[in-house]
């Protein structure tokens, strides 16, 4: 993600990209958690808006897919405090 890039648009790309991980088959939660994580670019505020925004989309939008981009983006918020931290 490019860091010109302004706040509301980096969490536009990670919702979107939690999304269509979400509509994929998935190999593995932690695989496509540590992708999010990346694209934030080592911005946990990124990750963190973008999984408020998908938990105020769950409510009218009920379903798995809502709840797997819930999901992936909590594990993200997790590998992603604990590489920017180290």
């Amino acid at each position: 993600m490019s860091p010109d890039l302004d706040f509301d648009t980096k969490v536009d790309q990670v919702l979107g990209r939690a999304f269509r991980l979400s509509i994929e088959p998935l190999e593995g939660i932690e695989k496509e958690a540590e992708q999010l994580a990346a694209l934030a670019a080592g911005d946990v505020r990124v990750v963190e808006a973008a999984r408020r925004l998908a938990m105020n989309l769950a409510e009218g939008l009920p379903g798995m897919i809502t709840k797997q981009v819930i999901s992936l983006l909590r594990r993200a918020l997790e590998i992603g405090a604990w590489n920017w931290e180290a």
